[in-house]
């Protein structure tokens, strides 16, 4: 018997009990010759026919062939599928059986039922040999054929949405999977339907220009280093790279336009507790001891748990010019960016070890978490803004990054469909 093996999917039968076709998965590798099985309403024993025909969602009819069926005793039918002759992701096997015999009783046995399951013939180039030109813009079902014969390729498709997204597959187009983490790694810049987009940047200013002497302004929720999100957001990626894989997406983008704060903009993020405690172990280990950080910083602290570094503000009313201890946690705060980045890389690679994983709507390398010998390290993809020349920083910190494309060539072929 052929149970337990993969999922199975069910159709109408013209009999009384159901028929069944069983694959070995519900999304299978174009590489090999897998086993179906033509699952019966009863054991009978006599002869027949299978009719198999195999249609995919470019209308093609990749298979029509009958095969003679001879069962003793049995209820099952095998027969192969090739999926090297697959060129489409979504398919349909439709198989229809007549048969004549007698049941385990002796008494005649006629049939003439079929069954139907879909499966998905899985992408099976995952290396960029050419351009994939992007639909952004969430187009009706009914346009996609006309984008697709004008040279599209691929489209977008919200990250945390479950698939398919049939809009898509209808046209046999692969997607990026989109805005998968924005919550975290977009928190300060981020659509809402009923706010402004950066509405929580807006009130850290505002919460700073009521009290410039507070931290509190500079907190950033959630911060990077909470383990509660961090937890959180791993588990959140594992589980849609698990129902993105079977398609290949394109990409994975953990979230568009992100960054410590709005973007690229200026802002003495983070100063809470679990930032702060994760930028003291940090400290330890590049200065080794209390002493030696005093020294640097020019600073009295009588304990670990009391370093603190300045702000922007702080560090500008210094006499001596010394900005360490704001120079050094300008860059735990990149450290912190890509070691959050490097995280959710880390766990949609879990699942889908070959993926390219990065962010959207990058930035200008500066503020922010932009600095691109660290990026470059934590992901694998960049769809950036061209700007401040990071796309030429991204390919010197590694040469061989080739996947990079420029978002505004995107709105362009947007607006001119």
């Amino acid at each position: 018997m052929f149970r337990g093996i993969g999922l199975l999917l069910l159709a109408s039968s013209m009999a009384a009990s159901a028929a069944e076709i069983v694959l070995p998965s519900a999304d299978l590798e174009r590489d090999q010759v897998v086993m179906a099985i033509y699952r019966s309403s009863g054991l009978a024993s006599g002869k027949g026919t299978l009719a198999i025909r195999w249609m995919d969602v470019l209308g093609r009819v990749v298979e029509d062939r009958t095969q003679p069926v001879e069962l003793t005793d049995e209820n099952e039918i095998r027969f192969p599928l090739d999926l090297r002759r697959a060129v489409a992701m979504k398919n349909t096997v439709t198989a229809h059986l007549v048969f004549d015999g007698v049941n385990r009783k002796g008494e005649p046995d006629r049939r003439d039922e079929q069954a139907q399951v879909s499966f998905i013939a899985r992408p099976p180039d995952r290396d960029w040999k050419d351009y994939r030109i992007i639909m952004w813009q969430d187009y009706p079902a009914n346009l996609w054929k006309t984008l697709k014969a004008l040279g599209i390729n691929a489209g977008q498709y919200v990250g945390r949405n479950e698939p398919p997204a049939e809009f898509l597959l209808e046209n046999d187009l692969q997607w990026y999977a989109e805005n998968i983490a924005t919550d975290f790694y977009s928190a300060y810049h981020r659509y809402f339907a009923d706010r402004r987009v950066n509405w929580k940047f807006y009130e850290a200013k505002e919460l700073y220009k009521k009290d410039p002497s507070s931290k509190g302004a500079f907190k950033r929720h959630p911060s990077f280093s909470d383990p509660a999100w961090i937890e959180r957001v791993r588990d959140r990626l594992i589980s849609v790279t698990r129902k993105h894989s079977p398609y290949r997406p394109v990409f994975y983008d953990l979230g568009d336009e992100s960054g410590i704060g709005d973007l690229a903009a200026f802002w003495d993020f983070d100063f809470s507790d679990q930032s702060l405690a994760e930028m003291r172990d940090w400290l330890k280990q590049r200065y080794g001891s209390l002493a030696s950080v005093n020294s640097q910083w020019g600073t009295r602290f009588s304990s670990w748990d009391l370093v603190t570094p300045e702000t922007t503000d702080e560090a500008m009313r210094r006499a001596d010019g010394n900005f360490s201890s704001w120079a050094d946690h300008k860059e735990w705060m990149d450290i912190s960016y890509a070691r959050a980045l490097q995280m959710g890389a880390d766990a949609v690679h879990s699942v889908d070890a070959k993926a390219y994983v990065g962010i959207a709507g990058a930035q200008m390398p500066g503020w922010g978490g932009y600095d691109y010998a660290r990026l470059t390290a934590a992901i694998d993809f960049f769809e950036p803004y061209d700007i401040g020349n990071n796309i030429e920083i991204s390919r010197a910190a590694d040469p061989r990054r080739d996947n990079i494309f420029c978002s505004r060539t995107v709105g362009e072929a947007s607006r001119l469909v």
